[in-house]
């Protein structure tokens, strides 16, 4: 329609199609059909605060705001098939033509739902017949682009392969043919409809268009021989609001009534088509946002050089392994400022359980149990960890205990509420949990933080649990066979230097010399400090 009064591409608006978390029964990107229901298992709040997966999810999902991705990033697979199956999309995305592919599919379906959500708004029935129907145009568009883009393309996931089936069966179809076929002939009507508006005064006539000359080009024409160069546009763009004002909602009705016949199947379309989209389309749309999210996230991180990797995980396994492990969170920060996030190592074979780690204060034992219990937390999601190898076991409850600042409306003391808080742990814990303990018990006195450190080593070894118990007393790393211990290490030739790395080795006694000097003003600093006063 040549000459209307249009409106440019609406603000984005809360979209109105279907939300269902889960494709109908025989096709889903984020479970094999084939295999038993996974529910998967929401993580603990406190968990998920300790180990940053709260703001590690909030920034991956940030740039698919229009979609509640946090769910899908909290909640953990319980089966180990669900997890290859996932893998298995996240390596078809490394093919850069499946990753655009979707990408393209992603973008336009967010659009046929902007389109959409103003098609529902305001009252003047041409206009929203007028969003439909581009609605409607976008959507049948983007699944004919996306069958025909994975087409030919060498994937080797389950769920992209019936994906890539699915849509071709369903542009095959009759329904979606006649409806595809029936928006593209509203649209080459309206593409006709070409009248003249003309002002006088107060006075606006609408007629049809009747081969008047194009007096605009032909004044381009007439000075373009003038043209020395290239020269700078002085176009105004106007900005249009998605609705149309009182005159022009009256100019289209007079346009309307030129040209009945293609007016009366738009609004025959509308009526027609309501339910126009696929529920499966709907829920693959949604599904694909989590692999994108995440790629999209970890891709910079990649070209700084850094590695992901798929782990292996295995269910009641109790060796484990990984090579270049770090915090995904604090990788992410340190590249904003060009600086590299230290890697570290680890090993659990045999009767090993748990990781005691000790080490000077700042030296990266926290960061180091937050990456333990992150790559736990990302490989059951079934997305690639940051590491270069891995092997994880898949755990039914991954818990945490960190220190925490005293409130006023708590009635506990510290050490009551570790007590507290460390009883839910210990009921809790099975033989296929994963703990993460940081600084427990630091409230304590040394005796009693040994004493309790050792009741609550020991009856995590004992139930086969794994995990990282960060401590300043360094006894607590040679229990027994079920411990290793493992230390931050400093800089040889200055030991107030901190390298963040962690080495398996035996404790060394400076964390606690140190813990206690500062605790009494003892340390170097510090004792400078108070002799110069």
């Amino acid at each position: 329609m040549k000459a209307a009064v249009t409106a440019p591409r609406p603000e984005p608006a809360p979209s109105q199609l279907p939300r269902d978390d889960a494709a109908p029964p025989g096709l889903s990107l984020l479970e094999d059909p084939s295999q038993a229901s996974d529910p998967g298992r929401l993580s603990d709040p406190t968990t998920a605060s300790d180990l940053g997966l709260l703001h590690l999810v909030e920034e991956v999902a940030s740039s698919h705001e229009e979609w509640d991705l946090h769910p899908l990033f909290l909640t953990r697979a319980t089966s180990t098939a669900t997890i290859r199956y996932r893998q298995a999309v996240f390596r078809d995305l490394e093919d850069g033509r499946v990753a655009t592919a979707l990408t393209s599919f992603c973008a336009a379906m967010s659009d046929c739902r902007e389109l959409l959500a103003q098609s529902q708004g305001g009252h003047h029935q041409p206009q929203q017949a007028a969003w439909f129907l581009a609605s409607a145009t976008t959507y049948f568009g983007a699944v004919q682009d996306l069958a025909g883009g994975l087409q030919g393309l060498d994937i080797r996931s389950p769920g992209l392969r019936r994906c890539r089936s699915f849509l071709q069966e369903l542009t095959r179809s009759a329904a979606f043919i006649e409806a595809a076929q029936a928006a593209a002939e509203v649209r080459a009507q309206l593409d006709q409809v070409e009248y003249v508006v003309e002002i006088l005064g107060a006075r606006v006539t609408v007629r049809r268009f009747t081969g008047e000359a194009d007096y605009g080009a032909e004044l381009q024409s007439t000075f373009a021989r003038f043209r020395s160069g290239a020269s700078r546009s002085h176009l105004f763009q106007l900005r249009v609001a998605p609705q149309l004002s009182g005159v022009e909602e009256r100019i289209l009705d007079l346009v309307a009534r030129l040209f009945p016949q293609a007016f009366a199947a738009l609004h025959a379309f509308r009526a027609r088509h309501q339910n126009f989209t696929d529920p499966t389309v709907l829920a693959i749309d949604r599904q694909l946002h989590f692999y994108l999210a995440y790629r999209d996230w970890i891709q910079p991180l990649r070209q700084l050089g850094l590695d992901f990797c798929y782990p292996e995980v295995e269910a009641g396994t109790t060796s484990e392994r990984a090579v270049g492990a770090f915090d995904l969170s604090l990788a992410a920060q340190l590249a904003k400022r060009g600086l590299s996030v230290v890697t570290n190592d680890f090993e659990l074979v045999g009767d090993e359980r748990l990781l005691i780690v000790s080490g000077p204060n700042q030296g990266g034992k926290t960061t180091f149990a937050r990456s333990f219990g992150q790559l736990h937390h990302l490989a059951a999601l079934g997305c690639p960890v940051p590491g270069r190898r891995a092997t994880l076991r898949l755990c039914d409850e991954l818990l945490t205990h960190f220190e925490r600042q005293e409130r006023l409306e708590d009635l506990r003391g510290r050490l009551e509420d570790d007590l507290v808080r460390m009883a839910d742990i210990m009921e809790r814990a099975t033989a296929h949990s994963v703990v993460i303990l940081n600084e427990t018990f630091s409230s304590a006195s040394l005796e009693d933080g040994r004493r309790l450190g050792r009741a609550v080593i020991e009856g995590l070894v004992a139930r086969g649990v794994v995990g990282v118990y960060v401590t300043f007393i360094d006894e607590l790393a040679s229990i027994g066979p079920g411990t290793v211990s493992m230390v931050s290490q400093v800089d040889p030739q200055d030991p107030a230097v901190r390298t963040f790395r962690l080495l398996r080795q035996p404790a060394n006694g400076i964390a606690h010399a140190l813990v206690l000097a500062e605790r009494h003003g003892l340390t170097y600093p510090q004792l400078r400090r108070s002799l110069r006063c």
